[in-house]
């Protein structure tokens, strides 16, 4: 994988055996990729992203503004997201060694 760039936009170019041209946008810092066949050429990549530059910029737009959860500390009453549920985190200190993680009802997450 190697990369171009297009204007003032940097994309990662991934040549496989394909069929297509793929363009993607992947959160959270707007990374560009393309995956193309790998009889194609650079100038041939290059010309692809000239052809959709307007959808990208907007693409690249939209993932920018998309809010971001907060930067985690890890400390009690925190919610967290475990298998797609949300829970409220509550860290337990104890004497020794042992590390543990316990679900308890719906809402409670004990770290210790």
């Amino acid at each position: 994988m190697h990369k171009i760039k297009v204007y003032d936009i940097e994309i990662e170019v991934e040549s496989k055996p394909i069929k297509n041209m793929h363009l993607s946008v992947y959160p959270p810092d707007a990374r560009v990729h393309i995956s193309m066949p790998d009889y194609l050429t650079d100038e041939d990549a290059k010309s692809f992203v000239l052809q959709k530059l307007e959808w990208l910029r907007t693409q690249i737009d939209e993932v920018l503004a998309q809010p971001r959860q907060t930067k985690r500390q890890f400390v009690s009453g925190e919610s967290h997201y475990l298998f797609g549920q949300r829970y409220q985190l509550i860290v337990e200190e104890l004497p020794h060694y042992v590390n543990s993680m316990e679900l308890k009802g719906n809402k409670n997450l004990y770290v210790r």
